[in-house]
């Protein structure tokens, strides 16, 4: 079977049969592309058990992503909205904002909701589902060549979210340990790269009075000393690099001041984020 066609298909034919990809195997055949490229066919498993013999050209090196993925990051209140709704009317632009509708009605269930309420009953249920419904935003393809934006990401999600919620004791050790497992599998297998994050700084006590001034129903029991927490492990992560290596370069804006100095700070570093210098 010879790949020279549009990398993200998740099938290809053989004899005119179609063949289908695991999630797994398509993620990894994109990792060793460049590797297998001009050397033969190799050998893989598809998705039934069936040997499928694959050889990499280059016209589908050719096929390679088109787009970029940014990763907007920061504390909750930081001004996240705002920017997202700055590059909405971009045509270059596809914003996936934080699916938190989802979490909100999962079978009639209010996730995110519950959460709040019961944080030591329902926090390793949430993050979960945060983790898969955010790895549906990092799998989403991109198929007119645009700018991807994501409002955060399963990094944050598993270097601030989860690590907060174990630190402060409100999740046992074994449900920390399988969601790190599950991380640590997503980071190899899956396909979650990303080409930029933007931290958007704020300090805990901007971000708590923005919060109180949308007033959402949710987040009425979010406290300071909740977000002064966030905040440290944002800065350990982004700022400090005390979690590893970062999964991309990463553009800093401090928005730490009114919301309407926020847009004109946001239009300064429109063309690093829209990677146009």
């Amino acid at each position: 079977m010879v790949f020279g066609g549009a990398l993200y298909n998740r099938s290809f034919g053989v004899n005119h049969q179609p063949i289908i990809l695991s999630l797994n195997q398509r993620h990894l055949l994109k990792k060793k592309k460049t590797d297998m490229l001009g050397k033969g066919p190799c050998i893989v498993s598809g998705i039934n058990g069936e040997e499928l013999s694959v050889t990499v050209t280059p016209d589908w090196l050719k096929g390679e992503k088109t787009y970029k993925t940014v990763a907007v990051e920061g504390n909750i209140g930081c001004g996240k909205t705002t920017f997202l709704q700055y590059f909405r009317s971009r045509p270059r632009v596809h914003i996936l904002p934080e699916p938190v509708e989802k979490w909100k009605s999962l079978n009639g269930f209010n996730c995110f909701d519950m959460m709040y309420k019961d944080t030591n009953r329902w926090c390793s249920a949430f993050q979960s589902y945060v983790a898969f419904t955010m790895l549906q935003l990092h799998e989403e393809e991109e198929k007119h060549g645009r700018i991807k934006m994501i409002e955060r990401s399963v990094y944050s999600a598993r270097k601030c979210f989860v690590e907060n919620l174990y630190q402060k004791g409100l999740m046992s050790d074994l449900d920390y340990t399988i969601l790190q497992k599950w991380h640590e599998w997503l980071s190899k297998n899956a396909n979650i790269g990303v080409d930029l994050i933007v931290y958007l700084k704020a300090s805990p006590e901007t971000c708590y009075n923005r919060i109180k001034k949308r007033n959402r129903s949710e987040e009425c029991d979010i406290s300071l000393d909740y977000l002064k927490d966030l905040h440290r492990l944002h800065e350990n992560w982004l700022i400090h690099k005390k979690c590893g290596p970062l999964p991309a370069p990463v553009l800093t804006i401090d928005v730490d001041c009114p919301l309407s100095d926020v847009t004109r700070k946001i239009e300064q570093h429109a063309p690093a984020i829209l990677f146009e210098n």
